[in-house]
């Protein structure tokens, strides 16, 4: 898809779809179809002719959406409509020093972490800088097969990420269960 098709763009094409504008664009058809995929996904089942309300609710909110975040890929707008990818404004920027100074008084807190990451079977550790002191225990095992795929491809030395999730406590220690990554 075109990088100059984002979300403003989508949610210009449904509103005038809702308008009664005939819009002929190969990139809003190709948009629409990655939209109506992600609704698909989300509701397991197989798309229904029943079920064209429910779809064009769903595209009018992802265009909701694409208005208030008009530079996020139709495609993340649909994924985080839908509830299959996590909103990355739930999530509290953290600096790993921080992280670890507050990480007990904050167990339970959605944060988004990023620095060095090493990568071992299920379990990641996040560093501030290249190998410093400064380490963060990543619990990995309930990431995404996709994301799982990635750190183990790229990331068993390391590896520049961003990783959101929630603040738990395993193995004596307050560390990170990830819920999705960010990565160039």
């Amino acid at each position: 898809m075109a990088e100059d098709y984002r979300c403003a763009s989508f949610a210009n094409d449904v509103y005038g779809q809702d308008a009664g504008e005939a819009s002929s664009s190969y990139k809003f058809a190709v948009s629409r179809g990655i939209v109506d995929g992600v609704f698909v996904a989300s509701q397991r089942s197989p798309l229904a002719v029943s079920q064209d309300q429910t779809r064009g609710q769903f595209r009018r909110a992802v265009a909701v959406r694409c208005s208030s975040h008009p530079d996020e890929t139709v495609e993340n707008a649909a994924l985080t409509v839908s509830g299959l990818l996590p909103d990355a404004s739930e999530y509290r920027s953290m600096a790993p020093l921080d992280f670890n100074l507050a990480k007990s008084s904050i167990v339970g807190t959605k944060v988004s972490l990023s620095g060095d990451l090493s990568v071992g079977s299920d379990s990641a550790t996040l560093y501030s800088d290249e190998m410093n002191t400064n380490s963060i225990k990543i619990d990995i095992s309930q990431l995404a097969q996709t994301d799982r795929e990635y750190l183990t491809e790229n990331c068993t030395g390391l590896c520049q990420i961003t990783i959101n999730g929630a603040v738990s406590k395993f193995n004596f220690s307050e560390g990170l269960k990830a819920e999705s990554i960010a990565h160039e």
